[in-house]
């Protein structure tokens, strides 16, 4: 079973600015793979699936270099989620019922919700979460995490001050 924890974030200046570039970048590598599967398609009418966009991420990072300041595990994440927004579209075109998802979008800056996932090992102190690329970030938790960590999903509410964190926790127990 998987158990999510939701927590305040209170990151420094330098922190705050890197997830707000994790955020950009997240959205610009997703943007990039979606113009790349559509131009593909357009072109040799042959689909690029979520791993060969994955492929495309070193090509990326050389080509933009400012990719590398990011956690990697994120960039590969956001193409995970574009090839699995795909999927979920394909997947209602053959079943056509139920509710449809619409062909996959760009993200746009100012209109989409910023968040990143990350999946490495994530560790919970008292007061703060030690994360990939930002290291100890102070943290309001106020449930003791009970299993190890391998997956952080940061977002953004409101202004910069508002970062908050979920964490999924995999354990094995009662209901609870």
């Amino acid at each position: 079973m998987v158990k999510a924890y939701k927590f305040r974030l209170y990151p420094t200046t330098q922190q705050k600015e890197l997830m707000l570039k994790t955020f950009g970048c997240v959205r610009f590598v997703y943007n990039q793979t979606l113009a790349a599967r559509r131009d593909a398609y357009d072109k040799n009418k042959r689909s690029l699936s979520a791993n060969d966009c994955v492929k495309m991420l070193p090509g990326l990072k050389e080509q933009y270099p400012w990719l590398r300041e990011v956690d990697s595990t994120a960039l590969q994440s956001s193409v995970k989620n574009m090839g699995k927004a795909y999927e979920n579209f394909f997947h209602g075109l053959k079943k056509q019922q139920g509710p449809k998802a619409g062909f996959p979008k760009f993200k746009a800056k100012h209109h989409s919700k910023a968040s990143y996932t990350s999946k490495m090992s994530i560790f919970v102190g008292d007061s703060a979460v030690k994360l990939p690329k930002l290291a100890w970030v102070k943290a309001k938790i106020s449930t003791p995490l009970t299993a190890p960590t391998n997956k952080f999903v940061g977002f953004q509410v409101g202004d910069l001050w508002g970062h908050h964190g979920a964490i999924a926790s995999r354990y094995s127990g009662e209901h609870g």
